[in-house]
């Protein structure tokens, strides 16, 4: 009798203990995950510009072959435009559905600034430096 109590006891505990570490676990990366994307909104909204970690899987590439003489655009170029544009949009969604936002204004004027960052990124605009800036 005593062993099945003590059986059923570490199973409850064992159990306990798993639950435990897993809410911890998912408590940690959702607070990585919103922390983030929160970062990157500042990081755009601040500069202007295409984040450092989104572009630097095709930096190599566009670094090469921005030196070209006949004015034409990279393939590797426009492919990091369309994903990093891609990106944008995501964030925008985010914005648009998220409740980590202070209030509806708050919303408003960062859908309105990363609007107005997209369609400067749509006409190639994603490595200058922003008005105003040194």
């Amino acid at each position: 009798m005593t062993a099945i109590v003590v059986i059923i006891a570490a199973t409850l505990l064992s159990l306990f203990a798993i639950m435990a570490a897993t809410s911890w676990l998912m408590t940690r990366l959702m607070k990585a995950y919103v922390g983030s994307k929160h970062e990157l909104l500042e990081q755009i909204i601040r500069t202007e510009r295409v984040p450092e970690q989104w572009s630097s899987s095709y930096g190599g590439a566009a670094a090469n072959l921005a030196g070209r003489s006949d004015g034409s655009t990279a393939p590797a170029d426009r492919k990091e435009a369309r994903k990093s544009i891609r990106k944008l949009d995501r964030l925008i969604g985010y914005v648009r559905t998220t409740r980590l936002v202070e209030d509806e204004e708050t919303r408003q004027t960062l859908l309105a600034d990363l609007s107005r960052i997209r369609s400067q990124w749509g006409e190639g605009r994603r490595h200058e430096q922003p008005a105003g800036s040194q």
